[in-house]
């Protein structure tokens, strides 16, 4: 079960933020979409398998802490209440096209949350792999500012002055 749970948070620090689709064309959108089918398909996934071992295991209790408890409890209230008296549902739960950040993301946000409290993590492998790629994206960024185009993404303008804005 571990195992999963590292390689969902290894496909969320390195291959969705150089998730292209198309380029630079609608690139929200397009990691949207991808951060929710990889998220909705491993919390399918390692929710079962989670399920079974604590239906297994009956007498095991949710290890959390008052803390993190407490505020994730004050983000589902919030985000529920902004759900409930929300005007248009279906951007209220899915939401706004290229943000996709609404009730559904922050389900997930802590329904992973709930489920990685009760895993301990090599620290040292953990943040190693997390601070990988966006270094490598920092570095691209520098090398795209300096004119150094080292690929050909679809909607570069290499007339405009760059930023990290091509590569993040």
């Amino acid at each position: 079960m571990q195992y999963l749970s590292y390689i969902y948070l290894i496909m969320l620090c390195s291959i969705l933020p150089l998730y292209m689709k198309s380029g630079y064309y609608e690139l929200g959108e397009a990691k949207a979409g991808c951060y929710l089918t990889v998220s909705l398909c491993f919390f399918v996934l390692i929710g079962a398998l989670e399920f079974f071992k604590r239906a297994k295991n009956k007498r095991q209790v949710l290890n959390i802490s008052n803390y993190p408890l407490f505020f994730a409890c004050g983000l589902f209230l919030s985000s529920l209440l902004s759900f409930v008296f929300s005007v248009d549902k279906k951007t209220a739960f899915f939401g706004y096209v290229g943000w996709r950040n609404g009730l559904l993301t922050t389900l997930l946000y802590l329904a992973f949350m709930v489920i990685f409290t009760g895993y301990s993590y090599d620290k040292k492998w953990t943040i190693l792999t997390a601070l990988i790629v966006p270094t490598l994206e920092f570095i691209l960024g520098i090398a795209d500012r300096l004119g150094g185009y080292f690929f050909e993404i679809p909607g570069i303008d290499s007339g405009y002055i760059a930023t990290i804005r091509h590569i993040a």
